[in-house]
C-alpha cells in the first residue's frame, strides 16, 4: 500500500494532480498489473533484477498511457518472447552458444521496449494513430529479433553471416538462417495480429 501511495505521489509530481491526467482506478490498475508482471517475471527468472524493475517501469507508463490497447501487443511480446527463451536454455538448445542468456535484464529490456515507450508518452501529449502504427511496429521488430534468434537455434540448419554470407555457429549475431527468419516473420506477424 505505501509503494502505492508513493506511486500516486510519484504521478502527482510530474505530472500536476494525478487525477487530472489518470484516473485513480487508471494509476492503481497500471501499478498493479506492472507489479504483478515484474515480480512473476523476476520469480520465474525470465528477469535478472534489474530487468524486473524496468519491465515494472516500462509496464506502468505504458497501461497508464495507453491502456489496454497498447500494454497487450508488449505483454504479448514479453511474456511469449520469454516462454520460447526459457524452453531453449531449459532443453539447452544450440548448447549455450547465444551471446544472449534466457534472463532479460535493464539494457534488453530497454532495447526492445524503450522506444515503445517514448512512442506512448508521446501519443499522449500529441495524439496521432501513426504513434500507434510505429509502437506496434517497434514491438513486432522487437519480438522478430527475438523469435528468430531462438527458433533459429532450436532448429538446426545452415547459418551463415548477414554480411559476408560465410558459415557461423548459430546463435551468434548478424547470423542468418532459413528457420530463424521463418521464426522472425511468425514474431512479427504474432505481434501484428
Amino acid at each position: 500500500m505505501r509503494l502505492l501511495i508513493l506511486h500516486l505521489g510519484i504521478m502527482q509530481n510530474l505530472f500536476g494532480t494525478a487525477t487530472d491526467l489518470f484516473s485513480i482506478q487508471q494509476v492503481f490498475t497500471a501499478f498493479f498489473l506492472a507489479s504483478l508482471i515484474s515480480l512473476f517475471s523476476y520469480k520465474f527468472n525470465f528477469l535478472t533484477f534489474s530487468g524486473a524493475v524496468s519491465v515494472f517501469i516500462m509496464d506502468d507508463v505504458i497501461f497508464m498511457f495507453g491502456g489496454w490497447k497498447w500494454t497487450t501487443p508488449m505483454v504479448t511480446f514479453f511474456i511469449l518472447s520469454s516462454l520460447i527463451s526459457k524452453y531453449n536454455k531449459v532443453k539447452n538448445v544450440g548448447g549455450g552458444i547465444s551471446e544472449k542468456n534466457d534472463k532479460r535484464d535493464l539494457t534488453q529490456v530497454f532495447a526492445n521496449g524503450g522506444f515503445a515507450a517514448i512512442l506512448i508518452v508521446s501519443n499522449f501529449f500529441c495524439s496521432s494513430e501513426l504513434f500507434y502504427v510505429a509502437f506496434v511496429s517497434s514491438i513486432a521488430a522487437a519480438c522478430a529479433d527475438t523469435w528468430g534468434t531462438e527458433i533459429g537455434t532450436f532448429i538446426k540448419g545452415k547459418t551463415v553471416n548477414i554480411l559476408n554470407f560465410k558459415k557461423i555457429t548459430p546463435g551468434i549475431s548478424g547470423g542468418v538462417s532459413a528457420a530463424g527468419t521463418i521464426g522472425g516473420i511468425c514474431g512479427a506477424f504474432t505481434i501484428a495480429i
